[in-house]
């Protein structure tokens, strides 16, 4: 395949329209929204082609990011246009991949019926799906088993899950640059498996899953035949590596469990025995349904909105902050936006420091809600006490305070000081850009201050990105974005905007 044929190859605006929804759910929440999408494809698409005739990959960041009861995951900041390459390559052979996934498997998945290369299922919908998949198995079940694998993602033999594409898809010139991409960032130290938090490592692992589908299509029963009419007994479905069985016998169900742990191992995957039961009754009923909610949407849908059963959904997080899941907080937090629903406010005011894996979700509330104008002293305290120091809930919690707000000067003042210390990835986008806003001489000095210590193309590129907003000279800005090859079309499309600030994305900087 010559370097021209790329083009052909691969469908760079699909990929980034995936990308695009993708990363709305990041756990790095770039200030921009990544401008470099918008200049590559706008009539740069060479330099993608450039790209993809390479190999190798580009320097990632690490970061560690929170989960329930304390506990912290692994994971990478992708430099953009390796991520949308990632994509591209993953997009061009996702029928070969993924194609016979089971009607049971739900989430990063072919749009169903559609054949096109790119066409994925709108993942909302098939939470949708998922919620009454597991909503209906209930009703006519009386016994579960719950199980997933450990550390999934991290887990994924990398040199396995190259052997499946290219037994899939075959050896060529993508599946070969696919695997290239693949095995240089299994070499990130401390980083294992496949890349975190990307929708096509998401399909890669629905992909190395299917040998898991394999052992559970074996205990579905047949078709039943009624009325003339055959119907599918569904007793399984799957979201990513969440793996729910229904059934009449436990025993029967222990059978599944067994095998899964079998196939999974034989993989170099684990069952996680914290998190694997069989489950009978109300304990099933409840285990199962905690992810549907659906009472609460059907309430606020009401001629008067009854917000009753959002309470209840915020008052169980409160109760037990350290063991909720992130689906349930966002769920809830967005109906309260949504609605207005300000009365379990102070009580996740008061909470808030127990939910760091939520701190994203949280802060938006505190900011649509105004709450964030008395919470200034709260983060200081927070930001330099004990409970601050899962970093990457800090960087969530600060973006609550609007970019065009007038803030206390304590809070600028540390702003700058958290920024020259070069603080984790996604602190130092929120000091960095807050700061240019607020206070723009100060900005420039911290900005030039973090320079002389700041060796990372990422790190150079919030630099550069937020001297421009701060107003900071054209050659300083030049020269922090030319010193590393990654930058390079950051400064393209930087210098093709006449070195004028880039506008924020709205949901980071709440300039409204």
């Amino acid at each position: 395949m010559v370097r021209n044929s790329w083009t052909d190859a691969l469908d760079w605006h699909a990929a980034a329209s995936n990308v695009a929804e993708d990363i709305k759910g990041d756990w790095y929440r770039d200030p921009w929204g990544w401008p470099e999408y918008d200049y590559v494809l706008d009539g740069n698409l060479e330099l993608l082609t450039v790209r993809a005739q390479h190999r190798g990959v580009k320097r990632v960041a690490k970061i560690d990011v929170p989960k329930s009861n304390f506990a912290t995951r692994p994971a990478v900041i992708l430099e953009p246009i390796d991520r949308l390459l990632l994509q591209a390559l993953v997009d061009s052979i996702s029928r070969k991949l993924i194609q016979q996934l089971p009607s049971w498997v739900f989430g990063w998945r072919r749009e169903r019926g559609n054949d096109a290369p790119s066409a994925y299922s709108n993942n909302s919908k098939e939470w949708d799906g998922y919620r009454t998949a597991l909503q209906h198995a209930v009703s006519v079940h009386d016994i579960g088993l719950k199980t997933d694998i450990v550390s999934c993602f991290a887990s994924i033999p990398v040199d396995r899950a190259c052997e499946d594409v290219e037994r899939k898809a075959g050896s060529n010139q993508i599946t070969m640059r696919l695997i290239d991409m693949l095995k240089n960032f299994a070499r990130v130290q401390g980083r294992s498996g496949i890349p975190q938090r990307s929708f096509a490592s998401c399909v890669l692992a629905n992909m190395y899953l299917s040998r898991l589908d394999q052992v559970l299509e074996s205990y579905t029963p047949p078709p039943k035949k009624m009325m003339g009419i055959t119907y599918a007994r569904k007793i399984t479905t799957r979201w990513m590596d969440d793996v729910w069985v229904f059934g009449g016998d436990e025993g029967r169900l222990r059978s599944v469990q067994l095998d899964l742990q079998e196939v999974a191992r034989e993989a170099g995957l684990e069952l996680n025995p914290a998190k694997t039961e069989v489950l009978q009754g109300s304990d099933l009923a409840q285990a199962a349904l905690s992810l549907e909610h659906s009472a609460v949407d059907e309430a606020l849908a009401q001629d008067t909105p009854n917000a009753v059963h959002l309470e209840e959904l915020v008052d169980e997080i409160i109760a037990d902050p350290a063991h909720a899941d992130r689906t349930s907080i966002r769920f809830a937090t967005t109906r309260m936006r949504r609605h207005a629903i300000k009365t379990r406010l102070r009580a996740l005011i008061d909470t808030a420091n127990r939910l760091p894996q939520g701190a994203d979700h949280l802060a938006r509330v505190f900011r649509d809600f105004d709450s964030w104008e008395e919470l200034q002293d709260w983060f200081l305290d927070y930001e330099a006490g004990d409970w601050g120091k899962i970093r990457w809930s800090v960087s969530q919690f600060g973006t609550m305070f609007p970019t065009g707000a007038i803030v206390d000067r304590r809070l600028v003042d540390r702003f700058a000081e958290i920024l020259v210390s070069r603080p984790t990835l996604p602190l130092l986008a929120l000091t960095a850009q807050r700061l240019a806003s607020w206070d723009s001489s100060l900005a420039r000095d911290s900005l030039r201050a973090l320079a002389e210590t700041a060796d990372h193309p990422l790190e150079r590129r919030l630099i550069g990105l937020s001297s421009l907003a701060a107003r900071d000279e054209s050659v300083f800005i030049r020269n922090m974005l030319s010193e590393y090859e990654e930058n390079q079309i950051t400064l393209a499309r930087v210098e093709a905007n006449r070195f004028r600030p880039i506008v924020p994305v709205p949901d980071f900087a709440t300039n409204s």
